[in-house]
């Protein structure tokens, strides 16, 4: 299992102000495989992002629960179309499936300090970011 230190968060949002915006090259919506995923993260040193649906339940996420899409729950916009969410991949891990680390846009009283897991299945597209 990953670790993550929530003293990290005022950090990155001091560097993101005024910060130089990045494109993502590598977006890839195939099959990512958590070796693939631990290559860019650990081995290249890569920053990357992931998308994926949601559901009605992803805002009341609490610690140590693991976020699966519900298609019988899903938020919708008004044209009927489901919400995605786009979050900073941090780490990887295994528990009753391969699952990602993400780090939420929606700041530190989120989830675990602003840190949560989704399950790998769950992932729409991932890319990586060169800085």
């Amino acid at each position: 299992m990953c670790s993550w230190k929530q003293d990290w968060w005022p950090k990155v949002m001091d560097q993101m102000e005024g910060a130089t915006r990045h494109l993502a090259p590598d977006y890839d919506t195939g099959e990512m495989s958590i070796q693939k995923i631990a290559a860019k993260i650990k081995g290249e040193r890569r920053v990357m992002l992931a998308s994926f649906k949601v559901s009605d339940d992803y805002k009341t996420m609490k610690p140590g629960e693991l976020y699966f899409y519900n298609s019988n729950n899903a938020k919708k916009n008004p044209n009927k179309v489901t919400f995605s969410h786009c979050v900073l991949v941090v780490g990887y891990g295994l528990q009753e499936g391969d699952y990602l680390v993400i780090l939420d846009s929606h700041g530190s009283e989120f989830w675990e300090g602003g840190f949560g897991r989704v399950y790998l299945e769950d992932i729409l597209s991932m890319a990586g970011v060169e800085l």
